[in-house]
Order: structure tokens, then C-alpha cells, then sequence
């Protein structure tokens, strides 16, 4: 298994977001909650553009189907595993923002005003 799929599923569980993909607001959910966990600097190495719907990377869309796949044959283990303390923290620091009611409104505005609301500055 792929120590970046085991890195995106530890994250995501950190965040307490589903790693379920199959609709496009699934999809939409983990693009836009690997892009604020980013800017919280724990950076995973994707890469995103904009586009109508908000951040999107390609190369996080590759993974996450890699890792629903590796999810439902069983191949994932994540067992004993975690992400650094460090990191931990800093993901922890904004899980706020993804509970309700603000999971709605950070998740649809990721890619415009968000930002002027949700303040990264002690992240």
C-alpha cells in the first residue's frame, strides 16, 4: 500500500471527513478539505487549480479513487499508523471549520470568501 494513500486516509480522519467518494459533492467534500488542511501547512504535495466548483487537483482525484479502491477490496491498513503530532495538531486546530454549521459554508466558499472569515493566522 502506498504510504501517500495511507498519509490521505489519516488525514482525512483527522479531519473527521469521510474518504466516500461516490458523488460529485463526495468528491467535492475531500478536494476542498485536503486544500484548507494545506493552507493549515500540512501539505500532503497536491497541487490545485481553480475551477467552477473550487479547488481541484488532479493528482489528489487520482488518489482518492486509488484509496476507495484500496478501501473497499481491504488492502488499506492503517492500523498502529499515525500522522506526527505536529500535524495532527495543526488539522485539529481546523476541524472546527468542518463541523456544522460551518462545514457548509467553509466547504462551498473554500474557493472565495472563506478566507476573509476563517483566519489561518494561529494555525
Amino acid at each position: 500500500m502506498s504510504a501517500k494513500l495511507v498519509a490521505l486516509k489519516l488525514f482525512l480522519d483527522e479531519l473527521e471527513i469521510e474518504s466516500n467518494i461516490d458523488t460529485i459533492d463526495d468528491r467535492k467534500r475531500v478536494q476542498k478539505a485536503v486544500y484548507l488542511g494545506q493552507i493549515a501547512r500540512v501539505d500532503l504535495g497536491y497541487r490545485f487549480g481553480w475551477y467552477l466548483r473550487g479547488p481541484y487537483s488532479p493528482g489528489l482525484t487520482k488518489d482518492y479513487y486509488a484509496l476507495a479502491d484500496a478501501v473497499n477490496s481491504g488492502e488499506l491498513d492503517t492500523q498502529g499508523r499515525t500522522l506526527k503530532p505536529e500535524l495532527r495538531e495543526r488539522l485539529r486546530r481546523i476541524r472546527p471549520l468542518l463541523d456544522p454549521p460551518q462545514k457548509e459554508f467553509c466547504l462551498k466558499k473554500t474557493g472565495s470568501n472563506c478566507w476573509r472569515r476563517c483566519t489561518f493566522s494561529d494555525v
